[in-house]
């Protein structure tokens, strides 16, 4: 009978094998990275923080959670199983119901394990559209997630987008910069691109006057917010990782458990 009810039973994960869950293993169980044990780990201390906090209303620290989370869903994510892939649907379920900039970053990690790539995904194209927000806050967000991805926006359409913050913007247009340089590859075609551009009359002179200045720095103006950002979530992924055990718990950085 025991043998049976066995038989019956769906497949485990291997999170729930390594809870003890009573069930099956499939024939060829995924076993998870490191990457994916940290991912977890974060992606749910970051539900918590998600739960307990009101649209907006996020410390920088949890910023850094979410954050860390796409990096390693850029880097990592083609390895993911079903366990993280879960959590991340449940991320953006909450994160929906909150705030879109929020839902927006979960919808990038979905992307990198979607069919189709994630440079084509609905998620990737909002995230070039909001890239000159007018709202700044928005904006720098949609530079911080832009820097993380960057590997997967198109060129032409962001680049633009960032052009145009260096134009228009108050806040951010450093930022938009460094990013606008880093998809261009090289200083030369940022600059082609750049001498090109054309924005809207009112904004010319101080376009010109920006342009400029940045030309003067070498085009490194920005670079160093972003990257801090950057280099802040993989200090927090490389604590996360060397505190991971083999059958992991954990439901938050730093060995914490959410309350």
């Amino acid at each position: 009978m025991d043998e049976v009810r066995q038989a019956c039973s769906p497949s485990l994960t291997w999170e729930e094998f390594e809870a003890g869950a009573p069930g099956q293993l499939s024939l060829r169980p995924e076993a998870p990275t490191v990457a994916e044990r940290a991912y977890l780990n974060l992606a749910r201390w970051h539900r918590h923080a998600l739960a307990r906090g009101r649209s907006g209303s996020m410390p920088w620290s949890d910023s850094l959670l979410e954050l860390s989370c796409l990096l390693l869903a850029v880097e990592w994510g083609d390895d993911f199983t079903d366990v993280a892939r879960r959590q991340t649907s449940l991320n953006l379920e909450l994160a929906e119901d909150r705030d879109w900039t929020k839902a927006l970053t979960w919808s990038l990690c979905e992307a990198t394990y979607a069919r189709r790539s994630p440079a084509d995904s609905r998620a990737v194209r909002k995230l070039v559209v909001n890239l000159a927000h007018h709202n700044s806050g928005v904006r720098l967000w949609m530079l911080y997630l832009g820097w993380i991805c960057r590997q997967w926006l198109p060129s032409v359409e962001a680049i633009s987008a960032l052009l145009t913050n260096l134009a228009e913007a108050l806040i951010g247009q450093e930022e938009a910069v460094a990013l606008a340089r880093e998809l261009s590859g090289n200083d030369e075609e940022f600059s082609r691109l750049a001498s090109e551009f054309r924005p809207k009359e009112m904004f010319a002179k101080q376009y010109s006057r920006r342009l400029d200045e940045a030309k003067r720095s070498g085009f490194t103006w920005g670079f160093a917010a972003l990257r801090s950002m950057e280099s802040e979530c993989r200090q927090m992924l490389e604590a996360e990782v060397l505190g991971l055990r083999l059958a992991s718990t954990d439901h938050g950085p730093g060995d914490r458990a959410p309350r």
